[in-house]
């Protein structure tokens, strides 16, 4: 038997009153009496306050607005995006605390996984004792964001691709359970996508299941103690990217992920298709023409349900030119993780 961490409590608050209860009632449960609270000047005006607020009567709150407290007590929350979440929790995992995830942005899978992302490197971190997602906020929120969450999500496709050709090539085990969670994370999603107009980007319950899906993603990171069920080449190329143009100067990540995927769909060969392909094993070939990075395929089930939601489904549509030199690259980004671009 094997020991996979979990969060104790997921909680999908639809107002704040909802939020803070449960937030009290887990602190009681847990015996929390001193906790330090880290946020940005945005989301501390957007809920960290009011928690101090709150809270302040029933336990001790440390609030650290941009930085990290410089000694640890033995609970850590963090409120915000990735940056936000990412450093904390790595710094959780440095210093053998809890931590708890509250995410008001749901743009990327590290709302509740054991890696974080510190200065373009994917680090070890730990997975929230809780998480408390604020969904009236994430519903306020950019569209952009949800995008960004999804694309995240559409990078699975790749990532189990790759997964499966690092397997036959002895380069990687496969973990069924994590690539299961894997595959239904990402499949939940487009689902609903497909099945659904614009409309559906502010449907509580799209929201709800975007969130579900991240943390199924999450967790199959968990499993396997690496980020490898849910990321593979496209991961490399978006570091390529951030690499040449500087990270977020092009697209969010998640976006840059999934056209990435879109791009290594058409690589896999003409008759490829991600969504007919996801329980079959992968070819261990790609395609052998190549235009200026330029790849026609006659048909793609993904790349129709993400035009329906006007999402970007092409380097064209980023704006990036010189594809090539970014691809020939992207190896580089993670020498020893095997992915199709080491075929090519």
């Amino acid at each position: 038997m094997r020991t996979i961490s979990l969060p104790e409590t997921m909680f999908l608050a639809e107002d704040y009153e909802a939020l803070l209860n449960k937030f009290i009632e887990f602190s009681n449960s847990k015996n929390i009496t001193e906790l330090d609270l880290v946020c940005g000047e945005f989301s501390k005006d957007l809920l960290g306050k009011r928690l101090l607020n709150d809270c302040s009567s029933k336990f001790k709150i440390n609030l650290y607005i941009n930085e990290l407290p410089s000694k640890s007590n033995q609970w850590l929350a963090a409120i915000g995006g990735g940056k936000i979440l990412d450093k904390a929790k790595y710094f959780a995992a440095q210093n053998k605390i809890n931590f708890i995830s509250i995410p008001t942005l749901i743009s990327h899978d590290g709302i509740c996984s054991p890696v974080a992302v510190i200065d373009g490197k994917s680090l070890g971190a730990v997975m929230p004792s809780a998480l408390f997602v604020p969904l009236y906020i994430i519903r306020s929120s950019p569209i952009k964001q949800l995008h960004a969450g999804v694309g995240d999500l559409i990078s699975n496709f790749s990532a189990i691709e790759d997964w499966k050709l690092a397997a036959k090539y002895k380069q990687s085990q496969i973990d069924d359970f994590a690539m299961m969670l894997s595959r239904r994370a990402v499949m939940n999603v487009v689902q609903m996508l497909d099945q659904s107009d614009l409309e559906v980007w502010q449907d509580i319950s799209f929201i709800k299941s975007l969130v579900e899906s991240l943390v199924l993603s999450g967790i199959a990171m968990s499993i396997t103690g690496n980020s490898r069920p849910c990321s593979g080449a496209e991961h490399l190329i978006s570091h390529a990217i951030d690499a040449k143009y500087g990270a977020g100067k092009i697209a969010m990540h998640g976006i840059q992920v999934m056209v990435a995927t879109l791009y290594l769909e058409a690589l896999r060969g003409d008759n490829f298709d991600y969504i007919d392909h996801l329980y079959l094993d992968t070819k261990d070939f790609c395609h052998p023409e190549r235009s200026e990075g330029s790849f026609s395929i006659k048909y793609s089930k993904l790349k129709t349900v993400l035009a329906k939601h006007n999402l970007p489904i092409s380097f064209e549509d980023l704006k990036i030119q010189g594809i090539e030199d970014i691809i020939s690259k992207a190896p580089l980004m993670r020498p020893d993780r095997f992915t199709i671009l080491n075929l090519i």
